[in-house]
C-alpha cells in the first residue's frame, strides 16, 4: 500500500522484519544521481533486530531476497547494487550477495 503527500511517498513493506528495523538504505549512487545510468534507485536494503537483511524492490513492493543471521543486525549498507554489508551485534561484518538470493559470501568476525 502506498500513499503520497507532495514529494514524500510512504509504502508499507510486504513481509516486513519481525522485530525493530535498525537501518534502511538505498544505494548511495541513487541518492547522488537518481535515475541516471543503471543505478538501482528502486532497491531498498533493510536490517533488523530479528537478524534479517532484506532486499526490497520499492517499485513493485516486493521482497527480492532475505538473509538471516543468528545475531541482531545493527546496520546495513550497499557495497554495490547487488551486495550489502551487514554489521551484527556479535561484532561481525557479513557480505551478502542478493544476486545469489541473499547468500553470505564473506564474513569477518571480531
Amino acid at each position: 500500500m502506498s500513499s503520497s503527500a507532495g514529494f514524500c511517498t510512504t509504502t508499507t513493506l510486504v513481509s516486513p522484519p519481525l522485530d525493530a528495523i535498525s537501518r534502511v538504505r538505498f544505494p548511495v549512487q541513487a541518492t547522488r544521481s537518481y535515475g541516471v545510468g543503471n543505478i538501482q534507485a528502486h532497491l531498498l536494503a533493510v536490517s533488523s533486530w530479528d537478524g534479517s537483511c532484506r532486499l526490497y524492490d520499492t517499485n513493485r513492493n516486493s521482497l527480492l531476497a532475505t538473509r538471516k543471521d543468528h545475531h541482531p543486525l545493527l546496520d546495513v549498507t550497499f557495497s554495490d547494487p547487488s551486495q550489502a554489508v551487514c554489521a551484527t551485534l556479535g561484532g561481525a561484518l557479513v557480505l551478502v550477495d542478493f544476486n545469489q538470493g541473499g547468500k553470505e559470501v564473506n564474513r569477518v568476525d571480531k
